[in-house]
């Protein structure tokens, strides 16, 4: 007996769960590495958004998707690092993967997520080398990769992403 298109959709279906899903252990990198990936990618409203055009200024990018349960874990804790951050001059982008437009508007309204959300692609994701969502990635001022997380985990993976925000504003924040 063959086995028939539905078979090879359920085979697909588990493909895409355990090459592209959340890791069950997060791991974190907190070491400098060579400048990011240029990108510019569409956000929700329509208006492109540069890398390269925020440089001076540290920049958090979260890869994450709607369906993925640790990813909308970490979305409150982002925000709360928004508010304590984003007035020292840190930008925050989240690169939303496999999620359509409406979904992740509907997902922002909902969630008062007040960063932009960004449709990401597959170059993107790979120029980042995204190996699980969600994952963390700080720039500091030059671009460099300062902050490296895959997972959510609140204790260890957050306070280590806002130790390495603390580092890279110096405390005080960043010119606008």
């Amino acid at each position: 007996m063959k086995p028939g298109p539905r078979f090879f959709c359920l085979l697909s279906a588990l493909l895409i769960v355990l090459l592209a899903g959340c890791p069950a252990k997060p791991k974190h990198k907190v070491a400098a590495r060579p400048g990011s990936p240029d990108f510019t990618l569409s956000a929700l409203d329509g208006s492109k958004v540069t890398l390269s055009s925020l440089k001076g200024r540290p920049v958090v990018l979260d890869f994450w998707a709607t369906w993925c349960g640790p990813c909308r874990k970490a979305i409150p804790e982002l925000i709360k690092l928004y508010g304590q951050f984003n007035p020292k001059g840190v930008t925050f982008l989240g690169i939303a993967l496999n999620d359509s437009r409406d979904s992740l508007v509907k997902f922002q309204k909902d969630n008062s997520v007040p960063y932009p959300i960004l449709l990401g692609t597959n170059d993107v994701a790979k120029a980042y080398q995204v190996t699980g969502i969600p994952m963390t990635v700080l720039l500091d001022k030059e671009g460099q990769i300062v902050y490296h997380g895959v997972g959510f985990e609140p204790d260890s993976g957050l306070k280590a992403l806002e130790r390495a925000l603390n580092k890279v504003t110096g405390g005080k924040g960043v010119p606008r």
